[in-house]
């Protein structure tokens, strides 16, 4: 799958699920490569240095002995935030919180392969 086909199909997940307000890939300092979002989330929600900071938290997490973190969910009074670790690529998730995480944490899983194969295209050598 190529990259507008992921984007395609992003884009399609997006409209398809109740109340997901945007889906970002981003490279580990925050570098957005995809993003498709509702017309009425606010941009500040979707700010790239939430995936630079979820970076350096995976990094610090390392550090103490914990592993690297998989996927970490932020939950906030307005929104939630889910973000998976496909390093060197990371997933972002971001919905109002009220939505089911659980939908979230599936739908992250199943697109797991498309990431990593983006990666694979964006930098061959790794």
């Amino acid at each position: 799958m190529g990259f507008d086909e992921l984007h395609q199909w992003l884009t399609h997940i997006l409209k398809s699920t109740d109340d997901l307000g945007a889906i970002l890939i981003t490279d580990k300092d925050g570098v957005i490569v995809i993003k498709v979002e509702t017309p009425n989330l606010p941009a500040r929600v979707t700010k790239a240095a939430l995936s630079a900071t979820f970076s350096m938290s995976c990094d610090q997490a390392g550090k103490i002995g914990l592993g690297r973190p998989l996927m970490v969910m932020s939950a906030f009074d307005e929104y939630q935030i889910v973000q998976f670790n496909y390093a060197p690529l990371i997933l972002s998730f971001i919905a109002p919180s009220t939505a089911n995480s659980g939908i979230l944490l599936d739908i992250g899983g199943q697109l797991r392969p498309q990431v990593e194969r983006l990666a694979q295209i964006l930098n061959p050598s790794t």
